[in-house]
């Protein structure tokens, strides 16, 4: 087992993100937050057992444990069904991956955006998909955002539902963040002023709301007229900070282009792994 420090506190979506990452059973994450209690929780018995759990769960693909925690809450009982919405390509974040394959329920799959669909029926061939938007009033329209980074796409209503659960989701992609870890503005607040006055343009476009979604391959601009604003000149000459590597800058013409979405390495987070500490290996 590797042995894994812990600085802070985590969550499961930390956890889960960072096994992902580094190929980690999350059952040795886990039992390690929980010894070194990282890990939250006043019903300690219980935390304890759900951990346990998951020494049998195998090819988990959730972001947040829903599927493992949706089988321990069940165990024996009751009929094996799932409905999930948003399945994307059926693999990816799915939540219902695990409980169809490893432990045999039947459920069905419910994924509106079409740019997923050809994917989602071949992934999973023997699911019964619904493609069409599922919600509380029939005939209703609603707006839909179709994010060029597939995972993130959904009701424009529900765009900035994850940023408590799953920052990495919403918050690197908001303008004012992305404005800000280019250097065009020394603080977070600072970069929403510059958004808010119309000195910004995405794509040659003027966008004055700070929380507008990023998109891969997108260029943002100071627009022309405002290039020469000292606050800008002053945020770029800092030499604390560096600019990430998803962002390829033009400093000259500032301007510059959002490449991707943040790996997971390279958000801040509050683990320190130690490979060298290897006392034992799990094999299952």
């Amino acid at each position: 087992m590797q042995k894994i420090t812990f600085k802070n506190n985590v969550d499961f979506w930390q956890i889960a993100s960072f096994a992902n990452t580094r190929k980690i059973h999350d059952f040795i994450l886990l039992e390690q937050a929980f010894n070194q209690n990282a890990l939250k929780e006043k019903n300690k018995g219980f935390l304890k057992k759900f951990i346990d759990y998951f020494k049998e769960c195998k090819n988990i693909k959730s972001q947040l444990y829903q599927d493992v925690f949706a089988s321990f809450i069940i165990s024996n009982k009751f009929e094996k069904t799932f409905l999930e919405f948003g399945a994307t390509d059926g693999l990816e974040f799915s939540n219902s991956f695990m409980l169809e394959n490893l432990l045999g329920w039947k459920g069905v799959l419910s994924e509106p955006s079409s740019q997923w669909h050809n994917l989602l029926k071949k992934n999973r061939a023997n699911t019964k998909i619904i493609t069409k938007c599922i919600w509380s009033e029939t005939g209703k329209t609603l707006d839909f955002f179709m994010s060029d980074e597939g995972i993130y796409s959904t009701l424009n209503d529900f765009v900035d539902n994850d940023k408590n659960s799953m920052p990495g989701n919403t918050e690197a992609r908001r303008l004012d963040a992305v404005i800000y870890r280019a250097k065009f503005a020394t603080t977070i607040f600072s970069a929403r002023q510059l958004i808010n006055h119309g000195h910004v343009r995405v794509n040659g476009k003027k966008v004055n709301i700070s929380s507008y979604s990023v998109k891969e391959e997108d260029t943002i601009e100071i627009r022309d007229k405002s290039k020469q604003l000292a606050i800008v000149d002053i945020a770029l000459a800092n030499k604390e900070r560096e600019t990430p590597e998803y962002i390829q800058m033009d400093e000259k013409n500032k301007k510059f282009k959002f490449i991707r979405v943040p790996k997971f390495e390279e958000v801040p987070y509050p683990i320190v792994m130690e490979p060298n500490l290897v006392i034992e290996y799990y094999s299952r």
